[in-house]
């Protein structure tokens, strides 16, 4: 943690990330305007003072609106990514441990899963049981859990070698004690690493989505939605597709830049690759 603390890099993330998040959770102070009011003598308005990004079609209030959508787009991909480490974690270490058929079960159904296109799942089955936002977080979250199994798999394959693992076995620690209390924190780092490139992979997954129709049916706001909306009126303003794409571009670039620093402070050898 000392060592990311002192990354520029990661702290330029952190920061952004941090103010995305607080402005997201204080919108409703922070701005005059509600983002689903319609005001049509104020439509595709540039940033100003009255409106400090500008308006959309509808005369909304873009500032209230890239924020709000902020919020429902960072929980689902909170929360996928919370439901796919769990399970990862879970899967990976069991995989791990007791090798011989659970190692075999689990990781040839990561390998059939990690064959299938994640878009292609995420349409089918978001079409096939709704837009809502907890289907997208169950979907999302599944479909990353093989990426976490497999690392946290190949790390508890390590762990379960060291001594103290040894130690814990020939005082006879029970297997769930052992991969609680000696395997799991040992595990740990490298689960924080995929959880911060996987929040960057569940924002473009959820956008992607919200673009196709396939997200949190209106009026619920995400920055996927503002974009599908407003990109017809590209040639009248570009304001309403410019900020929810550039917030798009910028947490999914911050989240795998903090991941990408969060390995190197792991295995300082990873800097030269």
């Amino acid at each position: 943690m000392r060592n990311l603390l002192k990354d520029r890099r990661a702290k330029v993330c952190i920061a952004f990330l941090l103010l995305v998040i607080v402005v997201s959770l204080l919108i409703d102070h922070l701005s005059p305007h509600d983002p689903q009011t319609v005001n049509g003598d104020s439509r595709f308005l540039p940033p100003g003072k009255g409106f400090l990004m500008g308006t959309d079609e509808f005369g909304r209030d873009l500032l209230g609106r890239v924020f709000t959508g902020a919020k429902l787009t960072l929980g689902i991909s909170f929360f996928s990514m919370l439901l796919a480490s769990v399970l990862g974690i879970a899967l990976g270490i069991v995989a791990g441990y007791y090798r011989g058929f659970f190692e075999k079960l689990i990781m040839r159904l990561i390998d059939i899963t990690l064959c299938f296109p994640p878009i292609v799942v995420a349409i089918f089955v978001v079409s096939f049981f709704g837009s809502s936002a907890a289907h997208l977080i169950c979907v999302i979250g599944l479909l990353y859990v093989p990426r976490v199994a497999r690392v946290v798999y190949s790390s508890t394959l390590t762990v379960r070698e060291m001594q103290h693992v040894e130690a814990s076995k020939s005082m006879g620690a029970s297997n769930l004690r052992i991969m609680l209390i000696n395997i799991f924190p040992n595990i740990l780092a490298p689960a924080v690493v995929q959880f911060s490139l996987g929040m960057g992979h569940a924002v473009l997954m959820e956008s992607g989505l919200s673009f196709l129709g396939l997200g949190p049916a209106p009026p619920a706001i995400t920055w996927g939605r503002m974009v599908q909306q407003s990109a017809r009126f590209m040639d009248i303003s570009y304001f309403p597709v410019l900020w929810p794409s550039l917030l798009i571009c910028l947490t999914i670039l911050a989240f795998n830049i903090l991941g990408d620093v969060l390995r190197d402070s792991m295995d300082p050898r990873l800097k030269s690759l």
